[in-house]
């Protein structure tokens, strides 16, 4: 059992670093040949590209996960909330106070809900942590943040046709803010159970309009922290009340 448990656990970590070789592979294949399409520079003349390259570089990976785990969603987080849907409506609001109906604005708007912050949270914190907290939380904190770090390096180190030495030097830079990132979005994911609350953060801090993407981060991790607290003061204080039940029933009065 131990063995099994310890190479899914190795499994996990070995994908993880497969999709980063082929990440850097992918996104070197498409600077090579002139592809690779800023958000910003996303029209209509150039959006089949720009949909080739975002899709086969991040989307198509956590579009597998889902497909292979659709027996099991909830093993990546993927379970029903309702504070999830407030957030897509604050997403929605934040799309018209953008106030871009261009190709470009409605790119945008899929492109940090689908393309960065569905993606990311799906592999990083639905697959990798998910796998790897059965074995150690604190290992699955670390490992996971360590490898989402490392891929925010990768495609600026492409773009600036960095020496391997330079590439790896900006992977480390990113280790820190990989790691702290990460374990503040698996907040989110722990006390909302739903890797739809840290998908729509995400999402919300990179589409921000001005620092309201922020604030509502911000109130919301309050919010789940103080329910979740109270959750657990519920559950010690029925688990009190249980243990005083039994011990009367086991010593009736004569």
């Amino acid at each position: 059992m131990e063995i099994r448990g310890n190479t899914k656990y190795y499994k996990t970590i070995l994908i993880g670093i497969i999709y980063m070789v082929y990440f850097y592979n992918f996104c070197t294949f498409m600077y090579q040949n002139g592809w690779c399409i800023s958000v910003k520079d996303v029209s209509l003349s150039n959006l089949g590209t720009a949909l080739l390259g975002d899709i086969g570089s991040m989307l198509m990976f956590s579009l597998i996960l889902i497909l292979v785990y659709r027996k099991n969603l909830n093993e990546l987080g993927i379970t029903k909330s309702k504070l999830s849907m407030v957030l897509l409506l604050i997403y929605a609001l934040f799309f018209i106070l953008h106030g871009d109906y261009t190709v470009n604005g409605v790119y945008r708007a899929f492109f940090y809900l689908f393309v960065i912050a569905l993606s990311e949270e799906i592999i990083y914190r639905g697959y990798i942590y998910n796998n790897l907290k059965k074995h150690n939380r604190i290992s699955a904190i670390i490992i996971s943040g360590i490898l989402f770090g490392i891929m925010h390096s990768i495609l600026p180190s492409v773009l600036a046709e960095s020496s391997v030495l330079v590439m790896i030097k900006d992977m480390f830079n990113q280790l820190g803010g990989g790691i702290l990132s990460g374990y503040i979005f698996i907040l989110y994911l722990e006390k909302s159970n739903s890797v739809f609350v840290p998908i729509l953060i995400h999402a919300l801090l990179d589409y921000s309009y001005g620092i309201l993407g922020l604030v509502v981060a911000i109130i919301v991790l309050a919010y789940l922290l103080i329910t979740s607290k109270r959750k657990e003061e519920s559950k010690t204080t029925s688990k009190y009340l249980v243990e005083e039940v039994n011990l009367v029933e086991d010593n009736p009065k004569n």
